[in-house]
């Protein structure tokens, strides 16, 4: 087995707000802690998270190992590039884990609308055989929106932990995530 975490992404590329998503929340705490088990995971800098192209950010996983055993992970924009790319390479893995999905933009932007803009492909079911997704009550109502519509489309699993918002540091004052861990190594 191995594991791909796959962040989400910021609204702007700025001082504030730079591109070390990969670097931040709870990845690095999951890397560390799968690897003490053995397994390897990859946390790649996907290209631009800020206006995300899926040709590039399909480029950049596909770097990766991917099989049938993989697990992978996809935070916010994360997971609406995984379930994409999932829909449309019939990729078979063994996992898919999916923390605070956003499926949708409000943005005008014609790249990041192009982004977002795709079928999901339901038999990805028979392709993916374990679906979970974690989600919390208090994250933004899109997001809990994406997860109650993944959860239908998809017959997931769901992992409701309260407190959490959208499962960044300072809504979950930690940056430890012990719950993923165990979903991704059960």
């Amino acid at each position: 087995m191995n594991v791909i975490i796959i962040h989400g992404g910021p609204l702007t590329n700025t001082p504030q707000n730079p591109h070390n998503l990969h670097e931040l929340y709870w990845q690095p705490w999951v890397k560390s802690e799968l690897e003490k088990q053995g397994i390897s995971c990859y946390v790649p800098a996907m290209p631009e998270p800020w206006l995300p192209r899926y040709e590039d950010w399909k480029a950049e996983l596909e770097k990766y190992p991917i099989d049938k055993e993989t697990v992978l992970v996809g935070h916010s924009r994360g997971v609406t590039f995984l379930v994409r790319w999932l829909s449309e390479t019939k990729q078979q893995i063994g996992k898919l884990v999916m923390v605070a999905p956003n499926l949708r933009t409000a943005s005008a932007d014609p790249v990041l609308q192009d982004f977002y803009s795709f079928e999901i492909d339901t038999s990805l079911q028979t392709r993916v055989p374990e679906r979970i997704v974690f989600t919390s009550e208090n994250d933004e109502l899109e997001n809990i929106e994406s997860a109650e519509f993944l959860t239908k489309e998809l017959n997931c699993q769901v992992i409701n932990l309260p407190r959490h918002g959208h499962f960044i540091t300072k809504e979950m004052d930690s940056d430890e995530f012990p719950e993923l861990v165990s979903c991704i190594l059960g």
